[in-house]
C-alpha cells in the first residue's frame, strides 16, 4: 500500500511539473525616433540630429495608477508636493545630459530642456513606478543583453519601393504589431544619413536582422561616439585606454564622411 501511494505521489509531482506555465516575459523597450521628412516626429528629430533621437524607455505595468512606495500614504496635497519633488529631481539629472543622449524635446522647446523630458518621465517612468534615477538609468543603458527588436514603425516609399523605418525599439518581450504603413513584400531600410553605410533588411521577421548591436554601432555611435568609445554604461568613461584611441581614429574617419549621404536606387519592378 505504501509503495502504491509513493508511486501515486510521484506521478502527481511529474504531472504538475509538466503542466507548469512559465511566466511570460514582461514587455520593455528603449524606443528611438529615426529622422525623416515624412512623419511629424521624424521631421522634429531631423532638426536636432541626422541619425536618431531617443524617445523613451517604456515598460508594461498593470497598475497604471500606482505611485511610488514612498508616497502611497500621503495626503493629496502632500502627494502633489512629492510628485513635484520627483519631477525636479529628474530635471536636475537630465539637464546636463539630454544633448549627450539625443533626448530632445519635439514640441515647443525646439530641442531644449526640460519640460518635455520631465513630462516623459511622468508618463513613462513615474506612472510605471520608476524613480527619477531608475528611469534615467534605463535611458542610458546601452548594453546589448536583453535588447531584441520588439517595436518597429515604417512607411512605404513608392519612389524606391522600400519601407523606411521611422521608429524602432529594443528590449524584452514579443514584437509589437503596430508596424505602420509598410508593404510586406518590400524590404526595410533606415533613411539615408551622413556617415551611415546603407543596408537592407527583410520585412519578414525583422527582429532576426535588425539587432541593437547593429543599430548602436552604425547609427548611435556615429552621432554620439562616446557610446562606443567609453562603454555602454559609463558616460564619463576612461579616455586613456587603447580602445578609446582606436575608436577615436574610427570616428575621425567617420566625420570625414559626414557630408556624404547615400542615395538609395529604385527597387521597383516593372
Amino acid at each position: 500500500m505504501a509503495e502504491k501511494l509513493k508511486v501515486f505521489l510521484v506521478l502527481i509531482v511529474i504531472g504538475l511539473s509538466d503542466c507548469s506555465v512559465q511566466p511570460e516575459e514582461h514587455w520593455t523597450s528603449l524606443i528611438f525616433w529615426v529622422p525623416n521628412h515624412s512623419t511629424f516626429f521624424g521631421r522634429s528629430c531631423l532638426r536636432q540630429s541626422h541619425h536618431y533621437c531617443l524617445h523613451t524607455y517604456e515598460r508594461e505595468n498593470n497598475n497604471r495608477n500606482a505611485i511610488l512606495p514612498d508616497g502611497e500614504h500621503l495626503s493629496p496635497l502632500n502627494r502633489s508636493a512629492y510628485e513635484h519633488m520627483l519631477q525636479m529631481n529628474f530635471e536636475r539629472i537630465i539637464r546636463p545630459m539630454w544633448r549627450r543622449i539625443n533626448f530632445f524635446a519635439e514640441f515647443e522647446e525646439a530641442g531644449g530642456c526640460c519640460a518635455t523630458q520631465v513630462a516623459k518621465y511622468v508618463h513613462y517612468g513615474y506612472s510605471k513606478q520608476l524613480t527619477p534615477h531608475e528611469y534615467y538609468e534605463k535611458l542610458v543603458d546601452y548594453t546589448e543583453q536583453h535588447k531584441r527588436l520588439n517595436f518597429l514603425r515604417a512607411y512605404f516609399d513608392p519612389t524606391v519601393c522600400l519601407n523606411f523605418i521611422v521608429e524602432v525599439g529594443f528590449g524584452t518581450g514579443p514584437m509589437n504589431n503596430d508596424i505602420g504603413f509598410l508593404r510586406q513584400q518590400s524590404r526595410l531600410a533606415f533613411p539615408p544619413a551622413p556617415g551611415v553605410h546603407p543596408r537592407l533588411f527583410s520585412s519578414e521577421n525583422p527582429e532576426n536582422e535588425i539587432t541593437f548591436h547593429w543599430f548602436k554601432h552604425n547609427i548611435m555611435c556615429v552621432s554620439q561616439p562616446w557610446i562606443c568609445n567609453e562603454g555602454a554604461n559609463d558616460i564619463n568613461g576612461d579616455r586613456n585606454n587603447d580602445e578609446f584611441r582606436k575608436r577615436r581614429k574610427l570616428n575621425s574617419r567617420r566625420k570625414k564622411q559626414q557630408s556624404r549621404k547615400y542615395k538609395y536606387p529604385s527597387y521597383c519592378q516593372g
